[in-house]
């Protein structure tokens, strides 16, 4: 079944009703209440129409029944518009725990930036993709650094010494044994070939 178009102010609404019963179970009776009952005022669909009865069905929705003089006191002063993430969740309190734990995705957080929120989002999506490439079986880094070439040293094949190995373009080592024959004895050739394809090597008996 295709997915309907995603509405904002339906997901921030929903995401503010989500807040609110992690933390309190319904709207609380302290002062605390104000603050939620602004964020979903401005956040009321304003194809609704009716702004007053929109308020009063999130109030329902969140275990409230407000009076509706202040119900039409805060439609009044709070017109629905577009809040920037970071600045709800500084009315609203909204940690960066709180943030991941119930993963609201319109919401900021009051204690981390949106800069911060960036940089350990790549993290975590490094950690995952890291944990993907070691189930398909490739190697990790530090095991990669042991078999490079400070480990295996392919200059001592070659009998010159490693700044040598590397003004010749730091070339591959081929070892190709020849069969002995009634003239000579078995002799291995040690052939490379640098980065511009030219041959350099020695033949050892």
């Amino acid at each position: 079944m295709a997915r309907g178009a995603f509405n904002f102010a339906r997901t921030r609404l929903n995401e503010i009703t989500r807040l609110v019963m992690h933390r309190h179970g319904r709207l609380p009776e302290t002062a605390d209440p104000m603050m939620y009952l602004q964020a979903a005022a401005l956040h009321l669909n304003p194809r609704d129409g009716d702004q007053h009865f929109a308020l009063e069905n999130w109030c329902r929705r969140v275990g409230a029944k407000l009076p509706a003089e202040q119900v039409n006191r805060i439609v009044e002063d709070n017109k629905p518009r577009r809040v920037r993430a970071d600045r709800l969740a500084k009315l609203l309190r909204v940690t960066e725990a709180e943030r991941t734990a119930l993963k609201l995705t319109t919401i900021g957080a009051c204690d981390v930036s949106k800069a911060e929120r960036l940089r350990l989002r790549r993290q975590r999506h490094r950690v995952a993709q890291q944990a993907r490439r070691r189930k398909r079986g490739v190697i990790p880094r530090d095991q990669y650094l042991a078999e490079s070439f400070s480990r295996t040293k392919p200059w001592e094949a070659l009998g010159i010494s490693r700044r040598t190995w590397e003004r010749h373009g730091k070339p591959a080592v081929t070892q190709v044994r020849v069969q002995p024959s009634s003239y000579s004895c078995a002799q291995t050739c040690v052939t490379t070939k640098n980065r511009r394809g030219e041959k350099c090597g020695q033949r050892t008996p």
